[in-house]
């Protein structure tokens, strides 16, 4: 898969619990988009598709 980092958002030493962030791709094109979080060492990917 080709692409490039379009935006980063780092957070630290939180403690545990649930957390919500509003990522905005207003200005993105349309197009498929993969979201990778990351937590301590483990990777989640997600793909998101804006129409």
């Amino acid at each position: 898969m080709q692409g490039e980092q379009l935006s980063a958002i780092q957070k630290y030493n939180q403690s545990s619990g649930v957390y919500n962030e509003i990522i905005k791709i207003g200005d993105y094109p349309k197009g498929k988009y993969i979201l990778q979080i990351v937590v301590g060492n483990k990777k989640y990917g997600e793909k998101v598709i804006k129409k």
